[in-house]
């Protein structure tokens, strides 16, 4: 279909002519329609699909995905929650957590995202990518490590890690030891790509503030997706 979606077409209508009850032959000239750019009409073929059979998930998905295309977001959304409870797929849980977002429900988004990016799929990488630009302004630990280190000196150090799939920027970091009286934030320069450490020198010792490694708190107070 991909290389020539009006002989798909073509057979799909021929099929529908000698078996016009089976629902995957309107399915399939719902997806010839689609690639041809005549996503309203496909729309209607796959809706014509599911009259015949309700209870595949893909024609639910299918007609979802292309009320989306269509800027219908109510019928996408009921289209894709079927689909779901049919069986539950990446495709389907991207989009309802696209469609949450622009309702201004960041929590469902979130959580319609999640599921996504736990498929290893290409779907599931724009799912994680997605997760990362909503969650990481309101919960940045879920991304970023901080953890104290110490050289032979006692030098105090933070190293900060990128444990997310996309590249941070304008971090912002914590150092402190509460029982020596010391706190202090440091802002980190550049950007961190994925999986990429830096140190950050607190610009104290221990000796200096009579305590250990294990007394030392760090954390991450913000970052930003550098774009």
């Amino acid at each position: 279909m991909e290389k020539d979606p009006a002989e798909a077409l073509a057979k799909a209508e021929q099929a529908i002519k000698l078996e016009p009850r089976e629902a995957m032959f309107y399915a399939l000239r719902g997806d010839a329609l689609k690639k041809l750019g005549r996503t309203a009409e496909a729309e209607q073929e796959y809706g014509e699909a599911i009259k015949r059979n309700g209870d595949y998930y893909a024609y639910h998905l299918n007609r979802g995905l292309t009320r989306q295309r269509l800027g219908n977001a109510a019928g996408a959304q009921s289209d894709l929650e079927r689909s779901n409870a049919l069986l539950p797929t990446a495709a389907a849980h991207l989009v309802l957590g696209t469609l949450a977002r622009s309702a201004n429900n960041p929590a469902k988004a979130i959580e319609h995202f999640k599921l996504a990016a736990n498929s290893e799929s290409d779907v599931g990488k724009r799912a994680g990518l997605e997760l990362t630009r909503l969650d990481l302004p309101r919960n940045p630990g879920s991304y970023v490590q901080v953890e104290p280190v110490a050289d032979g000196n006692g030098n105090l150090g933070l190293r900060v890690t990128n444990r997310s799939s996309l590249a941070l920027r304008n971090l912002r970091v914590v150092g402190a030891v509460p029982q020596g009286g010391f706190s202090r934030e440091y802002s980190i320069s550049g950007s961190l790509q994925p999986g990429q450490s830096v140190l950050v020198a607190m610009g104290v010792r221990l000796p200096d503030l009579n305590a250990s490694l294990a007394q030392v708190r760090a954390q991450i107070r913000s970052a930003e997706i550098a774009e």
